[in-house]
């Protein structure tokens, strides 16, 4: 039914998700660079200027770059020891509920982060030490969580195909 759909979706999704993964990596390794540059200065009482600043953006960058991806990979913490035992027909009811919530829950989320973006923009909100615009990282951010909602789409369509796949 959705066969269609999910493939196409599937070739948009897995590798959007790769690319921002691969920036996560990227900011990961930076992030590394920036605190050996800065503990090392600290022996000669040179710290890296903004490096707290700097950390903390990657930080933000590094997790929601990498959600999309995580989900994809069926990385993300499951409990589900209970719901295995469960009939086949009612996983595939669990996991389309869980999906729809979780979908609902990370779109709102992503529409919140681009409105704060736009109102930190509106405000030329900056960081203390480095100055620079706030909006930036809120827009960063927000794409991964559209990513990761793009994601979540997609792992909801599947658990529709194979809930209707299995009662037809």
């Amino acid at each position: 039914m959705f066969s269609k759909v999910i493939h196409v979706l599937e070739r948009v999704v897995h590798p959007l998700n790769a690319i921002a993964h691969r920036v996560a990596m990227l900011v990961l390794f930076l992030m590394m660079l920036i605190t050996f540059i800065d503990v090392s200065g600290r022996m000669f009482s040179k710290p890296l200027y903004g490096a707290f600043e700097l950390t903390g953006f990657g930080l933000a960058l590094l997790i929601f770059y990498s959600l999309g991806y995580t989900q994809l990979k069926k990385g993300h913490i499951t409990v589900s020891f209970l719901v295995d035992k469960w009939p086949k027909r009612a996983q595939a009811g669990a996991d389309i509920i869980t999906h729809l919530i979780f979908l609902t829950l990370v779109s709102v989320t992503t529409w919140q982060v681009v409105q704060q973006a736009v109102r930190l923009f509106n405000g030329n909100d900056k960081t203390a030490d480095l100055g620079i615009p706030i909006y930036i990282i809120a827009t960063m951010a927000s794409i991964g969580l559209f990513f990761f909602a793009l994601a979540l789409l997609l792992e909801l369509l599947k658990s529709v195909n194979e809930a209707v796949k299995r009662h037809e």
